[in-house]
């Protein structure tokens, strides 16, 4: 599926098989843009953070606010929600350390 392992390890997906799900997504409904992702088994030893910019070059940590969605437990783990302010131009990643 093309992901880096620290990415399916945060995402609590297997490296070894090729998911399309929504482990990840970054896309646009009708209150805007917004990326959601699943919280895996990762624990403190990794940080997640999503950031944004104008340009390919200039990347800053999203300031604004997040949710977190409950699931129902190991087959349907927790997801993090941030939408992004309906002015926001430009290009948004999920950054893992």
């Amino acid at each position: 599926d093309g992901r880096a392992n620290l990415l399916e390890y945060v995402l609590g997906t297997d490296p070894a098989t090729p998911d399309g799900g929504d482990a990840l997504v970054i896309g646009v409904d009708d209150e805007g843009v917004f990326v959601s992702y699943t919280e895996g088994a990762a624990g403190d030893d990794v940080s997640v953070v999503i950031q944004t910019a104008a340009n390919l070059a200039d990347w800053e940590p999203f300031t604004g606010s997040t949710e977190i969605v409950p699931g129902g437990g190991a087959e349907d783990p927790d997801r993090v929600v941030a939408r992004l302010p309906a002015d926001a131009a430009g290009h948004v990643r999920l950054m893992v350390e």
